[in-house]
């Protein structure tokens, strides 16, 4: 075989391999995300930090935990482009300069998505955990 029938082989077979991977990463980030339910919910609402546990049932039609979270008043937030990032919860601020952020949780495993992706599930426990350390 030549030499630029080599080249030809193997920059076909580089383009179907990126398609391939291509499709496999729009297929892994398309099926993870569940459609928000419509209607009533009932969740668990759990903010941890320092000395202060908090933890209360809601009843509630959003559909998206930060609206939820700012509709109740149980966070201060500032707006980036990427959504809401939670700067104090439930009156707890968070000290940027001692490393401090709240992490959020969706029945006990850390969220892979911000606030404002978090979709609502009924029977849904999410927590709010004062966290320090990058």
């Amino acid at each position: 075989m030549t030499k630029k029938k080599q080249l030809i082989i193997a920059a076909v077979g580089a383009a179907v391999l990126t398609a391939l991977c291509a499709v496999l990463i729009i297929i892994v980030f398309t099926s993870g995300k569940s459609e928000p339910e419509k209607g009533g919910k009932e969740i668990t609402i759990e903010i941890v930090a320092k000395d202060s546990n908090f933890s209360e049932k809601y009843d509630t039609d959003e559909e998206y935990l930060g609206d939820f979270l700012e509709n109740e008043k149980l966070i201060g937030f500032d707006t980036t482009e990427y959504g809401r990032f939670i700067t104090s919860a439930n009156g707890i601020e968070a000290d940027a300069n001692a490393q401090e952020w709240w992490a959020v949780y969706v029945n006990g495993e850390m969220a892979v998505t911000g606030v404002d992706q978090t979709v609502i599930e009924d029977g849904s426990v999410y927590r709010l955990e004062l966290t320090v350390g990058w």
